[in-house]
Order: C-alpha cells, then sequence, then structure tokens
C-alpha cells in the first residue's frame, strides 16, 4: 500500500509521526511525506522519502 503523509510545518506536528511513518515502511508500505520549509530536512535526516510541495514559502515568492 502506498502512503502519503501530510505535515505542516512544525517539530511538534513531524517528530511524533516518524515512528509512525517507520512502522508503516517497515510494515512494507510504502511512504512519501509532504511538507514544506525546513521539515524536508528533519524527514530526510530521519531517512524518509520526502517532498517539499510549497518551495516558495521558503524563497519569498509569492503564489
Amino acid at each position: 500500500m502506498k502512503i502519503l503523509f501530510a505535515v505542516t510545518p512544525g517539530y511538534g506536528l513531524m517528530l511524533p509521526i516518524v515512528p509512525l511513518m517507520w512502522a508503516a515502511r517497515a510494515a512494507g508500505h510504502e511512504i512519501l511525506v509532504a511538507t514544506t520549509s525546513e521539515m524536508t530536512g528533519v524527514g530526510a535526516r530521519a531517512g524518509l522519502p520526502v517532498v517539499d510541495v510549497f518551495r516558495s514559502v521558503m524563497s519569498g515568492q509569492s503564489c
């Protein structure tokens, strides 16, 4: 099964679900973390596949 974890940018929202993401991955599921801001780096350092879904937040560009 493919699972998408959509996480808003915030350590208190990202870090508590990292074990859940790892458990899903260990159970054989294909996962992807969709987030933005510095949480992309946090997810990558946790060894998870991450995609930045709103890059213009960091670059200061408007939509």
